[in-house]
Protein backbone atom coordinates (compact mmCIF):
# COMPACT_ATOMS: atom_id res chain seq x y z
CA UNK A 1 0.00 0.00 0.00
CA UNK A 2 3.01 2.43 0.88
CA UNK A 3 4.55 2.08 -3.01
CA UNK A 4 0.82 2.94 -3.97
CA UNK A 5 0.99 5.78 -2.35
CA UNK A 6 3.99 7.02 -3.71
CA UNK A 7 2.79 6.67 -7.41
CA UNK A 8 2.79 9.90 -9.08
CA UNK A 9 -0.46 9.82 -10.89
CA UNK A 10 -2.70 8.46 -7.85
CA UNK A 11 -1.14 11.63 -5.49
CA UNK A 12 -1.78 13.94 -8.37
CA UNK A 13 -5.69 12.39 -9.07
CA UNK A 14 -6.17 12.49 -4.88
CA UNK A 15 -6.06 16.39 -5.08
CA UNK A 16 -8.96 18.00 -3.62
CA UNK A 17 -9.30 20.22 -6.01
CA UNK A 18 -10.46 18.32 -8.55
CA UNK A 19 -13.38 17.16 -6.50
CA UNK A 20 -14.24 20.72 -6.45
CA UNK A 21 -13.26 21.18 -10.28
CA UNK A 22 -15.74 18.55 -10.82
CA UNK A 23 -18.50 19.41 -8.37
CA UNK A 24 -19.07 22.68 -9.85
CA UNK A 25 -18.89 21.61 -13.63
CA UNK A 26 -21.53 18.76 -12.38
CA UNK A 27 -23.56 22.27 -11.31
CA UNK A 28 -22.85 23.98 -14.70
CA UNK A 29 -23.49 20.91 -16.58
CA UNK A 30 -26.92 20.76 -15.01
CA UNK A 31 -28.27 24.89 -15.19
CA UNK A 32 -27.38 24.34 -18.74
CA UNK A 33 -28.80 21.07 -19.71
CA UNK A 34 -32.49 22.62 -17.62
CA UNK A 35 -32.08 25.71 -20.17
CA UNK A 36 -31.18 23.40 -23.03
CA UNK A 37 -34.28 21.71 -22.37
CA UNK A 38 -36.44 23.98 -22.41
CA UNK A 39 -36.03 24.33 -26.21
CA UNK A 40 -34.35 21.02 -27.47
CA UNK A 41 -36.14 18.95 -25.25
CA UNK A 42 -35.38 16.47 -22.73
CA UNK A 43 -33.16 13.71 -25.04
CA UNK A 44 -31.39 16.36 -26.80
CA UNK A 45 -30.01 17.88 -23.66
CA UNK A 46 -29.28 14.22 -22.11
CA UNK A 47 -27.24 13.80 -25.62
CA UNK A 48 -25.75 17.29 -25.68
CA UNK A 49 -24.41 17.15 -21.67
CA UNK A 50 -24.92 14.22 -19.61
CA UNK A 51 -24.16 11.17 -21.69
CA UNK A 52 -21.63 12.91 -23.61
CA UNK A 53 -17.61 13.05 -23.22
CA UNK A 54 -17.18 16.77 -24.27
CA UNK A 55 -19.77 19.11 -25.90
CA UNK A 56 -18.92 22.55 -28.31
CA UNK A 57 -19.03 25.66 -26.86
CA UNK A 58 -20.17 28.02 -30.16
CA UNK A 59 -19.05 25.45 -32.00
CA UNK A 60 -16.14 25.97 -31.53
CA UNK A 61 -14.54 25.62 -28.09
CA UNK A 62 -14.73 22.07 -26.42
CA UNK A 63 -15.56 21.47 -22.74
CA UNK A 64 -16.01 18.00 -20.59
CA UNK A 65 -19.61 16.31 -20.68
CA UNK A 66 -21.32 14.36 -18.12
CA UNK A 67 -19.33 11.14 -18.94
CA UNK A 68 -15.98 12.83 -18.63
CA UNK A 69 -16.88 14.62 -15.29
CA UNK A 70 -18.06 11.70 -13.34
CA UNK A 71 -15.18 9.22 -14.64
CA UNK A 72 -12.63 11.60 -13.64
CA UNK A 73 -14.71 12.35 -9.99
CA UNK A 74 -15.14 8.83 -9.41
CA UNK A 75 -11.11 8.54 -9.91
CA UNK A 76 -10.47 11.22 -7.71
CA UNK A 77 -12.36 9.48 -5.49
CA UNK A 78 -10.87 6.24 -5.45
CA UNK A 79 -7.65 7.75 -5.47
CA UNK A 80 -8.05 9.87 -2.55
CA UNK A 81 -9.69 6.42 -0.71
CA UNK A 82 -6.12 5.11 -1.61
CA UNK A 83 -3.96 7.85 -1.19
CA UNK A 84 -5.20 8.81 2.19
CA UNK A 85 -6.54 5.50 3.59
CA UNK A 86 -4.66 4.40 7.30
CA UNK A 87 -5.93 1.27 8.66
CA UNK A 88 -6.65 3.19 11.89
CA UNK A 89 -10.22 3.92 13.37
CA UNK A 90 -9.88 7.31 13.41
CA UNK A 91 -9.78 7.24 9.80
CA UNK A 92 -13.23 5.21 9.48
CA UNK A 93 -15.40 7.92 8.77
CA UNK A 94 -13.24 9.33 6.13
CA UNK A 95 -12.98 5.78 4.44
CA UNK A 96 -16.55 4.88 5.16
CA UNK A 97 -18.03 8.14 3.60
CA UNK A 98 -15.67 8.01 0.44
CA UNK A 99 -16.53 4.47 -0.52
CA UNK A 100 -20.27 5.69 0.05
CA UNK A 101 -19.49 8.49 -2.72
CA UNK A 102 -17.51 6.13 -4.90
CA UNK A 103 -20.55 3.83 -4.73
CA UNK A 104 -22.86 6.28 -5.78
CA UNK A 105 -21.01 6.45 -8.69
CA UNK A 106 -20.88 2.94 -9.45
CA UNK A 107 -24.60 2.88 -9.11
CA UNK A 108 -24.77 5.49 -11.27
CA UNK A 109 -23.13 4.03 -14.27
CA UNK A 110 -24.92 0.31 -13.68
CA UNK A 111 -27.78 2.36 -14.51
CA UNK A 112 -26.78 3.66 -17.69
CA UNK A 113 -25.59 0.59 -18.60
CA UNK A 114 -28.12 -2.01 -17.60
CA UNK A 115 -31.09 -0.27 -16.97
CA UNK A 116 -33.35 -1.30 -19.47
CA UNK A 117 -36.92 1.58 -19.78
CA UNK A 118 -39.89 0.59 -21.35
CA UNK A 119 -43.61 1.01 -21.38
CA UNK A 120 -47.07 -0.48 -20.84
CA UNK A 121 -50.12 0.76 -22.05
CA UNK A 122 -53.52 -0.81 -20.96
CA UNK A 123 -57.27 -0.24 -21.50
CA UNK A 124 -59.73 -0.60 -18.60
CA UNK A 125 -60.26 -4.53 -18.52
CA UNK A 126 -57.14 -5.70 -20.05
CA UNK A 127 -53.91 -7.69 -18.40
CA UNK A 128 -50.65 -8.12 -20.16
CA UNK A 129 -47.34 -9.13 -19.07
CA UNK A 130 -45.02 -8.08 -21.44
CA UNK A 131 -43.76 -3.93 -21.59
CA UNK A 132 -42.91 -1.72 -24.91
CA UNK A 133 -39.37 -1.04 -25.69
CA UNK A 134 -38.91 3.02 -25.90
CA UNK A 135 -35.68 2.79 -28.08
CA UNK A 136 -35.42 -0.87 -29.67
CA UNK A 137 -36.86 -2.62 -32.34
CA UNK A 138 -37.73 -6.19 -33.51
CA UNK A 139 -38.61 -8.59 -35.91
CA UNK A 140 -41.15 -10.41 -35.09
CA UNK A 141 -42.98 -13.95 -37.12
CA UNK A 142 -45.44 -15.77 -35.41
CA UNK A 143 -47.95 -18.54 -36.45
CA UNK A 144 -51.64 -19.05 -35.08
CA UNK A 145 -52.58 -22.60 -34.19
CA UNK A 146 -55.74 -23.86 -32.18
CA UNK A 147 -56.23 -20.38 -31.05
CA UNK A 148 -53.02 -19.90 -29.80
CA UNK A 149 -50.15 -17.34 -30.86
CA UNK A 150 -46.61 -18.67 -31.17
CA UNK A 151 -44.23 -15.81 -31.59
CA UNK A 152 -40.31 -15.36 -32.28
CA UNK A 153 -38.73 -12.85 -33.01
CA UNK A 154 -35.16 -11.11 -33.35
CA UNK A 155 -33.75 -7.85 -32.10
CA UNK A 156 -32.31 -5.77 -34.55
CA UNK A 157 -29.21 -4.52 -32.94
CA UNK A 158 -27.00 -1.91 -34.88
CA UNK A 159 -24.41 -4.24 -36.06
CA UNK A 160 -26.62 -6.11 -38.09
CA UNK A 161 -26.59 -5.33 -41.71
CA UNK A 162 -26.44 -6.82 -45.18
CA UNK A 163 -26.19 -10.49 -45.90
CA UNK A 164 -27.22 -11.51 -42.39
CA UNK A 165 -29.63 -14.32 -41.67
CA UNK A 166 -32.33 -14.19 -39.30
CA UNK A 167 -34.24 -18.36 -38.36
CA UNK A 168 -37.65 -18.55 -36.99
CA UNK A 169 -39.60 -21.55 -35.91
CA UNK A 170 -37.29 -23.97 -36.36
CA UNK A 171 -35.85 -22.42 -39.85
CA UNK A 172 -39.42 -22.85 -41.66
CA UNK A 173 -38.91 -18.67 -41.85
CA UNK A 174 -35.55 -17.49 -42.83
CA UNK A 175 -34.80 -13.93 -43.69
CA UNK A 176 -31.95 -12.62 -45.68
CA UNK A 177 -31.41 -8.37 -45.09
CA UNK A 178 -30.97 -7.04 -48.18
CA UNK A 179 -31.14 -3.19 -46.63
CA UNK A 180 -31.80 -2.19 -43.14
CA UNK A 181 -32.01 1.26 -41.51
CA UNK A 182 -32.47 2.39 -38.42
CA UNK A 183 -34.58 5.51 -39.10
CA UNK A 184 -36.07 5.72 -42.69
CA UNK A 185 -39.62 6.75 -44.17
CA UNK A 186 -41.76 4.99 -46.59
CA UNK A 187 -42.87 5.83 -50.05
CA UNK A 188 -44.62 4.67 -52.59
CA UNK A 189 -42.89 4.53 -56.22
CA UNK A 190 -43.20 3.03 -59.37
CA UNK A 191 -39.64 1.43 -58.59
CA UNK A 192 -39.85 -1.41 -56.31
CA UNK A 193 -43.16 -2.96 -57.51
CA UNK A 194 -41.71 -6.68 -56.74
CA UNK A 195 -41.59 -5.65 -53.16
CA UNK A 196 -43.94 -7.15 -50.94
CA UNK A 197 -45.50 -4.65 -48.27
CA UNK A 198 -48.42 -5.19 -46.02
CA UNK A 199 -49.12 -1.16 -46.53
CA UNK A 200 -48.88 -0.80 -50.19
CA UNK A 201 -45.41 0.80 -49.66
CA UNK A 202 -42.40 0.00 -52.09
CA UNK A 203 -39.26 2.20 -51.22
CA UNK A 204 -38.27 3.02 -48.29
CA UNK A 205 -35.50 6.03 -47.52
CA UNK A 206 -33.07 6.36 -45.02
CA UNK A 207 -33.08 9.38 -42.73
CA UNK A 208 -30.54 10.73 -40.31
CA UNK A 209 -30.45 9.09 -36.83
CA UNK A 210 -32.26 11.42 -34.17
CA UNK A 211 -30.78 12.02 -30.18
CA UNK A 212 -34.15 11.62 -29.13
CA UNK A 213 -34.07 7.44 -30.13
CA UNK A 214 -38.07 7.24 -29.35
CA UNK A 215 -38.18 9.32 -33.20
CA UNK A 216 -36.48 6.49 -34.78
CA UNK A 217 -38.32 4.34 -37.26
CA UNK A 218 -36.06 1.37 -38.86
CA UNK A 219 -37.29 -0.12 -41.70
CA UNK A 220 -35.86 -2.70 -44.40
CA UNK A 221 -35.49 -5.06 -47.13
CA UNK A 222 -35.29 -8.96 -46.87
CA UNK A 223 -35.46 -12.09 -49.30
CA UNK A 224 -37.84 -14.82 -47.51
CA UNK A 225 -35.68 -18.12 -48.39
CA UNK A 226 -38.40 -20.20 -48.85
CA UNK A 227 -39.47 -18.77 -51.93
CA UNK A 228 -36.96 -15.79 -52.78
CA UNK A 229 -40.01 -13.13 -52.26
CA UNK A 230 -38.48 -9.65 -51.88
CA UNK A 231 -40.32 -8.33 -48.70
CA UNK A 232 -40.51 -4.40 -47.47
CA UNK A 233 -41.00 -3.73 -43.73
CA UNK A 234 -41.32 -0.31 -42.06
CA UNK A 235 -41.81 0.24 -38.01
CA UNK A 236 -44.94 0.23 -36.53
CA UNK A 237 -47.17 -0.46 -39.99
CA UNK A 238 -50.57 -0.77 -39.17
CA UNK A 239 -51.25 -4.06 -41.00
CA UNK A 240 -49.22 -7.54 -40.53
CA UNK A 241 -47.83 -8.83 -43.43
CA UNK A 242 -48.36 -12.61 -44.64
CA UNK A 243 -45.85 -15.17 -45.09
CA UNK A 244 -46.76 -18.33 -47.24
CA UNK A 245 -44.79 -21.65 -46.07
CA UNK A 246 -45.21 -24.60 -47.16
CA UNK A 247 -46.14 -26.51 -43.56
CA UNK A 248 -48.29 -22.73 -41.64
CA UNK A 249 -49.14 -19.74 -42.20
CA UNK A 250 -47.04 -17.16 -40.88
CA UNK A 251 -47.21 -13.16 -40.11
CA UNK A 252 -44.26 -10.86 -39.80
CA UNK A 253 -44.49 -7.46 -38.26
CA UNK A 254 -41.24 -4.92 -37.37
CA UNK A 255 -42.55 -3.24 -34.19
CA UNK A 256 -40.79 -2.08 -30.93
CA UNK A 257 -38.96 -4.92 -28.79
CA UNK A 258 -40.70 -6.86 -26.19
CA UNK A 259 -39.73 -7.48 -22.90
CA UNK A 260 -41.23 -9.82 -20.44
CA UNK A 261 -42.53 -9.13 -17.11
CA UNK A 262 -42.25 -10.91 -14.05
CA UNK A 263 -46.14 -10.50 -13.23
CA UNK A 264 -49.20 -9.74 -15.24
CA UNK A 265 -51.16 -6.70 -14.69
CA UNK A 266 -54.59 -6.05 -15.16
CA UNK A 267 -56.02 -2.35 -15.39
CA UNK A 268 -59.89 -2.41 -13.76
CA UNK A 269 -59.73 1.67 -13.26
CA UNK A 270 -57.72 4.39 -14.43
CA UNK A 271 -58.53 7.77 -13.06
CA UNK A 272 -57.82 11.71 -14.39
CA UNK A 273 -57.66 14.90 -12.27
CA UNK A 274 -57.30 18.23 -14.21
CA UNK A 275 -56.30 21.99 -12.21
CA UNK A 276 -59.50 23.69 -11.77
CA UNK A 277 -60.34 25.12 -14.95
CA UNK A 278 -58.06 24.01 -17.14
CA UNK A 279 -57.38 20.55 -19.22
CA UNK A 280 -54.02 20.64 -17.92
CA UNK A 281 -53.19 16.76 -15.45
CA UNK A 282 -53.16 17.01 -12.07
CA UNK A 283 -53.45 13.52 -11.06
CA UNK A 284 -53.33 9.79 -12.90
CA UNK A 285 -53.96 7.40 -10.93
CA UNK A 286 -54.52 3.40 -11.77
CA UNK A 287 -56.01 0.43 -10.21
CA UNK A 288 -54.23 -2.78 -11.49
CA UNK A 289 -54.33 -6.50 -10.20
CA UNK A 290 -51.26 -8.47 -10.07
CA UNK A 291 -50.91 -12.21 -10.42
CA UNK A 292 -48.00 -14.40 -11.54
CA UNK A 293 -45.42 -13.64 -8.28
CA UNK A 294 -47.85 -16.27 -5.79
CA UNK A 295 -49.05 -13.17 -4.21
CA UNK A 296 -52.40 -12.10 -6.30
CA UNK A 297 -53.75 -8.46 -5.47
CA UNK A 298 -55.00 -5.49 -6.25
CA UNK A 299 -52.97 -2.25 -5.24
CA UNK A 300 -52.77 1.57 -6.88
CA UNK A 301 -50.40 2.76 -8.99
CA UNK A 302 -50.17 7.09 -8.91
CA UNK A 303 -48.08 9.88 -9.92
CA UNK A 304 -45.81 9.56 -6.80
CA UNK A 305 -46.73 6.28 -6.04
CA UNK A 306 -44.76 3.90 -7.93
CA UNK A 307 -45.03 0.05 -8.00
CA UNK A 308 -41.85 -1.68 -7.10
CA UNK A 309 -42.01 -5.84 -7.95
CA UNK A 310 -38.11 -7.16 -7.79
CA UNK A 311 -36.22 -5.29 -9.95
CA UNK A 312 -39.05 -3.65 -11.81
CA UNK A 313 -40.68 -0.12 -10.98
CA UNK A 314 -43.88 0.95 -12.53
CA UNK A 315 -44.39 4.74 -12.91
CA UNK A 316 -47.63 6.23 -13.81
CA UNK A 317 -47.29 8.51 -16.70
CA UNK A 318 -50.07 8.86 -19.29
CA UNK A 319 -54.06 8.73 -19.40
CA UNK A 320 -55.73 8.62 -22.92
CA UNK A 321 -59.41 8.79 -23.44
CA UNK A 322 -61.13 7.38 -26.72
CA UNK A 323 -64.49 6.97 -27.23
CA UNK A 324 -65.98 4.98 -24.21
CA UNK A 325 -62.65 3.57 -23.59
CA UNK A 326 -60.20 4.61 -21.33
CA UNK A 327 -55.79 3.75 -21.40
CA UNK A 328 -53.80 3.99 -18.67
CA UNK A 329 -50.04 4.03 -19.72
CA UNK A 330 -46.93 2.70 -17.23
CA UNK A 331 -43.76 3.88 -17.63
CA UNK A 332 -41.40 0.43 -16.91
CA UNK A 333 -37.96 0.46 -15.76
CA UNK A 334 -35.85 -2.53 -15.27
CA UNK A 335 -32.55 -2.22 -12.89
CA UNK A 336 -30.99 -5.10 -11.46
CA UNK A 337 -29.16 -1.83 -9.46
CA UNK A 338 -31.38 -0.43 -8.10
CA UNK A 339 -30.85 -0.67 -4.15
CA UNK A 340 -27.30 0.27 -5.02
CA UNK A 341 -28.30 4.17 -4.13
CA UNK A 342 -29.65 3.09 -0.98
CA UNK A 343 -26.83 0.99 0.06
CA UNK A 344 -24.11 3.69 -0.81
CA UNK A 345 -26.62 6.36 1.37
CA UNK A 346 -26.26 4.13 4.32
CA UNK A 347 -22.51 3.63 3.97
CA UNK A 348 -21.55 7.27 3.47
CA UNK A 349 -23.94 8.45 6.40
CA UNK A 350 -22.14 5.73 8.53
CA UNK A 351 -19.28 7.39 7.70
CA UNK A 352 -20.25 10.68 8.33
CA UNK A 353 -21.76 9.58 11.77
CA UNK A 354 -18.33 8.20 12.99
CA UNK A 355 -16.33 10.64 11.33
CA UNK A 356 -18.84 13.39 14.14
CA UNK A 357 -18.50 10.98 16.87
CA UNK A 358 -14.72 10.28 16.41
CA UNK A 359 -14.38 14.58 16.34
CA UNK A 360 -16.43 15.57 19.04
CA UNK A 361 -14.79 12.73 21.16
CA UNK A 362 -11.48 14.45 20.59
CA UNK A 363 -12.51 17.62 21.51
CA UNK A 364 -13.82 16.29 24.64
CA UNK A 365 -10.20 14.21 25.60
CA UNK A 366 -8.85 17.64 24.45
CA UNK A 367 -10.91 19.83 27.01
CA UNK A 368 -10.34 17.85 30.07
Amino acid sequence: MHSIRKNKFIAAMASPKIAVYCLLLLCILTVCGTLYQVSYGIHEAKARYFTSWYFLVWDIVPLPGGQSVMWCFSINLLSSLIYRIELKWKKAGFALTHLGLLLFCFAALWTYLFSVESYLTLEEGASSNVSTSRYHWELAVWKIENGKKYVESQTLNSNIGKDDKFSFHNNEVQFTVLELYHNCSPSYSKEGRDLKNASGYSKIIQKKLQPDQTLNRPGGIFILEQNQDKILLIGEENNDLKLNSKKSSYFTHLRRKRNPLPVTLRLDDVNMKNYSGTQIASHYESRVYINGDGMPRQTRISMNNPLRISDFTFYQSGYRNSGNSEFSTLSVVKNSGRLLPYIASFIMGLGLLVESFYRMFKIKKRNK
